[in-house]
């Protein structure tokens, strides 16, 4: 992924790379990969690395959401490759389900065995849609 993130020309560049290399194997390959992804395919004297850091991109999910009355939420709870917004996307429906069921207890329409529920359907959401579509976002 290439986005130039404000008008003063640095590109913040993001990619899959073996995760077995070293931090310096990886920095030497940066010239290829660059000639690959960004537009114009620039030859290695056409730019200035300003930063390097590589990162190591993690998929899980917690195993309970729920603990008495601890309730995991967002990257608290699962956490998946940044590409396509999956973890954003899939935390704003956290909050909005943890939302739903702190409102019906509060208002007395459902009791704390709802939080039991939120766990269930948002780990469920997290192993049938936000892991298979982020991981399929790294092929």
């Amino acid at each position: 992924m290439v986005a130039q993130m404000a008008n003063d020309g640095l590109l913040r560049i993001t990619y899959q790379d073996d995760g077995s290399l070293s931090r310096e194997e990886m920095r030497e390959r940066l010239p290829g990969k660059f000639k690959v992804i960004v537009p114009g395919s620039p030859d290695e004297d056409e730019y200035e690395v300003v930063n390097f850091s590589p990162y190591r991109i993690h998929q899980r999910c917690a195993e309970r959401l729920r603990l008495g009355r601890f309730v995991l939420a967002a990257d608290a709870a699962h956490l998946c490759n940044p590409y396509g917004g999956m973890g954003l996307t899939g935390g704003f429906a956290d909050v909005g389900g943890l939302y739903d069921c702190l409102y019906g207890i509060y208002t007395g329409q459902a009791d704390d065995a709802i939080l039991d529920k939120y766990d269930e359907i948002r780990r469920e959401k997290y192993w049938s849609v936000i892991d298979p579509i982020s991981t399929g976002d790294l092929k």
